[in-house]
């Protein structure tokens, strides 16, 4: 039989619904352009839609149907039939529904089974043109197949999908089941959703997991998560960025898993002779330098395969970091000329340092070399004479300076807060000063003597006396001490308490400044009760004089009797013999960690700084670590000024934002349309007046980044 145009067809289907043929009428058209003409030219007809025999994930009821069609009256048109049966292959009904006989009229609209509703021709002769038409046109939709466990956002359950095909639509449609139904293509897995609806995705299906795949399918935010997460592996995998060692990771990693190691372990690979060795170890410190501490320790012991050059592969990254630095440091017996990268506060600690008072040179000689040899768990010879020089009576340096109590004591002047830092010694002089510089306060600095012996019983008077207001810290003295237990000679020889000891002078130097921050104190005076020997510790030595008393602490000084022969290197100060040289009276324990008590120079020379804030019109400080952001928070940042601000206001893009004074020098900025995360930097003014820059950071959150956080303060 020829094919019709849809006119043609309306006509026959016309004349169908005037003769007196008791059978139903089939009219095949594919297109939905001829289908949609079609479909409005017999709305008027009472509809039978074979989806309202479908549940929401089955086949029609045929059985129900065809009961229903035997039993119709009047003028009726079914849509579906050929989708359902085109869908499901079972194309047994057609020739059920051609032979019924029916009171009324049933049209039966065909789409995709032209070849099935031909073969009944060929197979009838008396199925003919008065029982069936053919509209030329092709179908325009295509059925795609989805694993009912994959996620996609435009997917159906097949009933709706059937509704759909009744109203004539056209394209790819897509299903949600598991039954058998016949489709152009299947979507199997979340990674196969991904490429069907981006077919430009290029990613390997085996970078990451299933797991990881149907997450990504759902949602596609790659911004903001930690380096270790898998969105942010996938989001360099998509665009590595700039960043040239997380390129080379990338490359190297065909997978997540590899990628959590290469992240670390990467630069391994790299010779640090390399020319763009020093730029990827840089970019890789950035990297991690966020990252938990519980992922490091695997990476340190992988490190100790690079032998000598093992320390120019770690970073001041992690505390288990800079305790290997150190450990390296002690093995090979020298510090690196690249320290200042790899351990910046250790360089700071090792940084030359000018004493501006009498005997500048030799103490300038002296605490160099002393702290080299701290450092590399080392004393010299040569270092071991000089000590051995100004241990000797007549040669005490420590004798012309001033006592510590008469430079404190100029220093009360009722406007000035006294901290006592106990067993700071003047070895952490070039840290102070570099930390100064780096916290912007202003430092001047005076040398002082302890008295002896160099214990804290002779030596808190200036705190006593001080009328002023004070406060102390033990947390230094105690390492020393005890070092926790951990740093403990007997069992770690290692200096690795150099660590801690710089994070707690840091700590303290940021807690002068809060102080001076706070507006009340214009001055806080540094000052110490003595200073402590890591060497006399190494060095561990008993002298051979017998006195009539044990030493005590640690053997650093010993409770002078008649009886008693006057060792060499001692000096007698308050009922005391008082060690100037390295040596322990017999019968004192063995320092633990340092020791102090004794005459040595790093012993009894303590710090007196003056600490104020640098000089400068404004100090802007952002208060708040990260603006939030989510549907519920609008992110905001406290900005903290110690000088009176009357009216602070940020401008960002065109944009300014008021803020609100809390009281305290704190003023509240709400960014009411800021909420995209990333990095900013806004101009600050006052009033008219622009006073200096703010940077800050707007992250968004999610119950993934809460886990995280819940997850990091658990570790």
């Amino acid at each position: 039989m020829q094919t019709v145009t849809p006119d043609e067809a309306i006509l026959r289907i016309n004349n169908y619904l005037n003769n007196t043929i008791a059978h139903p009428y089939f009219v095949i058209v594919d297109g939905s352009e001829a289908y949609q003409i079609v479909y409005e030219k017999f709305s008027y007809l009472e509809k039978i839609n074979v989806s309202n025999y479908c549940s929401d994930n089955s086949f029609p009821d045929y059985d129900r149907l065809f009961n229903d069609l035997c039993n119709s009256k009047g003028k009726k048109i079914v849509f579906g039939l050929g989708d359902s049966i085109f869908l499901e292959g079972r194309y047994q009904i057609l020739g059920k529904i051609k032979d019924v006989t029916v009171q009324g009229k049933i049209i039966v609209i065909c789409r995709g089974i032209r070849d099935k509703v031909v073969a009944l021709h060929e197979a009838d002769p008396k199925f003919n043109e008065y029982r069936y038409c053919e509209i030329d046109s092709s179908l325009d939709y295509n059925i795609v197949k989805v694993k009912p466990s994959v996620y996609l956002h435009n997917v159906v359950k097949f009933k709706d999908l059937l509704r759909k095909l009744e109203g004539g639509i056209k394209g790819k449609l897509y299903v949600s089941t598991d039954m058998p139904v016949i489709a152009g293509s299947e979507i199997r897995s979340s990674y196969d959703a991904i490429k069907e609806e981006n077919p430009a995705f290029t990613i390997a299906e085996t970078t990451l997991n299933e797991d990881c795949w149907s997450s990504f399918n759902k949602d596609k935010d790659l911004e903001d998560y930690n380096l270790l997460h898998w969105r942010s592996f996938l989001k360099n995998k998509i665009n590595p960025g700039n960043n040239g060692y997380l390129r080379l990771v990338v490359a190297k990693s065909k997978d997540y898993e590899l990628y959590q190691k290469n992240v670390f372990d990467t630069i391994l690979d790299i010779d640090r002779k390399e020319k763009n060795y020093w730029g990827l170890y840089k970019e890789r410190k950035e990297l991690l330098k966020d990252l938990p501490e519980a992922g490091t320790s695997r990476y340190v012991a992988m490190s100790k395969q690079k032998g000598e050059e093992r320390i120019y592969y770690l970073t001041d990254n992690t505390t288990v970091e800079r305790h290997a630095i150190i450990e390296e440091i002690a093995k090979n017996k020298k510090v690196p000329k690249e320290i200042s990268m790899i351990y910046p506060e250790l360089s700071m600690y090792l940084s030359f340092f000018h004493f501006s008072s009498n005997n500048s040179d030799v103490l300038d000689n002296y605490f160099q070399k002393y702290k080299e040899l701290k450092i590399t768990n080392l004393i010299t010879t040569e270092f071991m004479e000089a000590v051995l020089n100004y241990a000797a009576d007549g040669n005490r340096l420590y004798n012309s300076f001033d006592s510590r109590g008469a430079l404190v004591e100029k220093l009360d002047d009722g406007k000035t807060i006294l901290y006592w830092i106990d067993a700071l010694g003047v070895e952490y002089l070039g840290f102070v000063q570099s930390l100064a510089k780096e916290m912007g306060l202003h430092i001047t600095i005076h040398i002082g003597r302890a008295k002896l012996p160099t214990l804290t019983a002779f030596n808190d008077d200036f705190y006593k006396e001080w009328k002023g207001q004070k406060l102390q810290t033990k947390k230094l003295d105690s390492l020393k001490h005890d070092g926790e237990n951990i740093f403990n000679y007997e069992n770690q020889k290692l200096p690795l308490h150099i660590v801690e000891e710089l994070g707690i002078i840091d700590n303290s130097l940021v807690r002068s400044k809060d102080i001076l921050l706070q507006g009340q104190m214009k001055r806080v005076v540094i000052a110490s009760d003595h200073g402590a020997s890591r060497l006399a510790v190494i060095n561990n030595s008993e002298n051979q004089y017998e006195m009539n008393s044990k030493g005590i602490h640690s053997g650093r000084c010993c409770p002078k009797s008649e009886i008693d022969e006057k060792p060499e290197y001692a000096t007698e100060e308050e009922g005391f013999w008082v060690l100037a040289n390295y040596d322990r009276f017999k019968g004192g324990h063995k320092a633990r960690v340092e020791v102090h008590g004794g005459a040595t120079l790093e012993e009894v020379l303590v710090p007196v700084i003056e600490v104020s804030l640098a000089n400068g019109k404004y100090e802007l400080k952002n208060m708040t670590e990260i603006a939030w952001a989510s549907w519920n928070e609008t992110p905001f940042i406290e900005i903290f000024s110690p000088q009176k601000i009357e009216n602070l206001l940020l401008k960002y893009n065109g944009q300014i934002y008021q803020s609100v004074d809390v009281g305290n020098g704190i003023h509240k900025v709400v960014f009411e349309n800021l909420k995209r995360a990333g990095e900013y930097e806004a101009d600050v003014l006052d009033g008219d007046n622009l006073i200096g820059k703010i940077n800050f950071r707007i992250e968004k959150r999610s119950g993934s980044t809460r886990k995280e956080e819940e997850d990091f303060f658990k570790k």
